[in-house]
């Protein structure tokens, strides 16, 4: 997987515009509207982001930590591409950035309030799942997050976006509830799950909207947050 991505680590963003852009809006869009639930579920969970240390796992090439890295107080990210690493350390020199071996998580035990991987688990093996939320477990300190962000499968404009993405070939696609069963597999309690990006546009009232079908399996992407109990 790190040669395929190794591929795109300069390309990325014509990739992703290939993707998604018969949908009206930029990469940029979808990205930072993760980016602003990650610091509202640190606050609701943890406190204010910015005396936390967070890591973000499959970091690729930033993009998400651009949104971040002023907002939270230590931000480090890891990937399996050293070209794609290269870019993000260019990119976002105020975060940390790791090239790591895909399975052991080149940081020692608790080093971490919490962790996001986005849009990761659909491109790792299916018997490694598990494995990979374990060894981040093991870097979270007691009673750290780890929020998982992923594709709804059963938006169907979000399945048309992956079948058109060149690096999402080797894709598939994870349930809200395979999410949620895989953390509770690794050790995780589950705090929160909702489903966002209900609408594929900002406008008045998009909020509310967003809030009323929370729960329902509209959005073309979701989140389940686990957290390190025991």
């Amino acid at each position: 997987m790190s040669t395929l991505f190794d591929q795109y680590g300069e390309n990325y963003d014509a990739a992703m515009t290939k993707s998604i852009g018969f949908m009206g809006q930029s990469h940029d869009y979808y990205t930072q509207a993760k980016a602003v639930h990650i610091l509202s579920i640190l606050r609701r969970h943890l406190g204010a982001p910015r005396q936390l240390a967070v890591l973000d796992v499959g970091s690729g090439v930033g993009k998400t930590d651009r949104f971040l890295s002023g907002g939270i107080g230590h931000l480090t990210g890891v990937d399996i591409s050293a070209t794609s690493v290269e870019r993000a350390r260019r990119e976002n020199p105020s975060v940390r950035y790791e090239v790591y071996d895909g399975r052991q998580l080149p940081f020692p035990a608790e080093s971490f309030a919490a962790a996001f991987v986005i849009c990761v688990m659909h491109h790792v093996a299916i018997p490694d799942r598990v494995a990979l939320l374990q060894e981040v477990r093991r870097t979270l300190i007691p009673g750290g997050l780890l929020m998982i962000f992923e594709h709804n499968p059963l938006n169907p404009l979000t399945r048309l976006a992956v079948a058109r993405c060149e690096f999402d070939r080797d894709a598939q696609l994870l349930t809200r509830g395979l999410s949620a069963r895989l953390l509770k597999q690794a050790g995780f309690t589950i705090a929160e799950k909702r489903f966002i990006l209900v609408s594929p546009f900002a406008f008045k009232g998009s909020g509310c909207l967003e809030r009323a079908f929370c729960q329902a399996p509209l959005g073309a992407q979701y989140y389940v947050v686990g957290q390190k109990t025991g």
